[in-house]
């Protein structure tokens, strides 16, 4: 199991990459956001409002300001409206599970979890047409909450949380 510590995204240039993720993510997002929704506006109006009220509260969260650590509470509601866009977008390809086992407290760098899920889908389900199942795991451990990114395949990353 590959581990990550929470200060792994911040650099002596403060919040450069997360800077990078910001842009990135804004981009991206926007444009297979709004494509899913254009797909589902005809067979399901529904569906589509609540893909546009996600991809707005992502906007949201990117277009905020931040000193590099966001609490883990709100890392974590991003990544939640961001895998319902990417599992409106695949479809049955992607399952997603989360396994909540403590109280998500704590501060991490900002798109610490997102640049995990990010590698995951880059490396694994655009490279595949099988059905991948993403879980997320909130655990406490030794005093520490640690995030555990994990796909289907066992690959899995941790990030734990920092006091900061």
């Amino acid at each position: 199991m590959k581990q990550a510590q929470g200060n792994q995204m911040v650099n002596e240039n403060g919040n450069e990459k997360a800077n990078v993720f910001k842009a990135r993510i804004s981009r991206h997002l926007l444009f297979n956001a709004l494509n899913a929704a254009v797909a589902l506006c005809r067979r399901s109006p529904k569906e589509a409002s609540k893909l546009i009220i996600e991809l707005s509260e992502c906007l949201l969260y990117t277009s905020e300001e931040k000193t590099g650590f966001v609490s883990l509470q709100d890392e974590l509601e991003f990544v939640r409206s961001y895998l319902y866009i990417q599992s409106v977008r695949y479809g049955k390809r992607l399952q997603v599970e989360y396994h909540i086992e403590c109280e998500p407290q704590g501060r991490i760098p900002q798109y610490a979890v997102y640049s995990v899920l990010e590698d995951m889908f880059r490396n694994k389900l655009m490279k595949t047409r099988a059905n991948v199942t993403i879980t997320i795991v909130v655990s406490c451990l030794d005093g520490e909450i640690a995030v555990t990114v994990m796909d289907s395949e066992g690959t899995s990353e941790t990030i734990y949380t920092t006091n900061q």
